[in-house]
């Protein structure tokens, strides 16, 4: 037997197990649901004496993935854009602050309380991206920034397709209130 037969015979029971693999994966894929869903998202900063509050209306994907009966896990991903702006004085000049953009990935470990009551942990990674113009100096920039955050929420499931929930998480000290409505499908 030379090295080319014994290689080959070596790789068939990996595809076995490969296969077997995949059979697993897509069985428990019964477990799972499509999300999506829209929310208003209210970001606010306050330090050094500024106080910021935006707005935004924020899309969001997810899929659920039923550990056991009360335990999910749902990666998600989320992306809105500004819907109020904010006004603020630095240095006794009018600075007007808009949120673009707002983008984040997230895993939520979820636990059922109750048939319809949930509550929810998760870490994130978000993307912010700000206009800023001073009206005075017909001047403005925008800059964004990646952050790791922090959250938790609850939902309540309305219907067996719609549910409502409120979160708040934390981005390098920016806050993030959200409300939401999510459709399983």
């Amino acid at each position: 037997m030379n090295c080319f037969t014994y290689y080959k015979r070596e790789r068939i029971p990996h595809k076995k197990t490969l296969l077997a693999c995949l059979l697993a994966v897509a069985s428990s894929s019964a477990n799972a649901d499509w999300n999506a869903g829209l929310s208003y998202i209210n970001l606010s900063d306050s330090g050094d004496g500024m106080d910021m509050s935006l707005g935004g209306i924020v899309g969001h994907a997810s899929y659920d993935y039923a550990i056991s009966d009360k335990f999910t896990l749902v990666p998600e991903f989320r992306l809105g854009v500004g819907v109020t702006d904010d006004e603020m004085v630095v240095f006794a000049t009018p600075v007007e602050v808009e949120l673009d953009l707002f983008s984040a990935f997230s895993v939520r470990a979820q636990y059922e309380v109750t048939e319809q009551f949930y509550v929810f942990a998760n870490p994130s990674y978000g993307y912010a991206k700000f206009k800023i113009t001073i009206p005075a100096f017909s001047e403005s920039d925008s800059d964004g920034d990646w952050e790791f955050g922090y959250g938790a929420g609850a939902g309540y499931q309305v219907s067996e397709s719609t549910a409502l929930e409120v979160r708040y998480e934390s981005f390098d000290g920016t806050g993030a209130l959200s409300a939401c409505v999510s459709f399983s499908f």
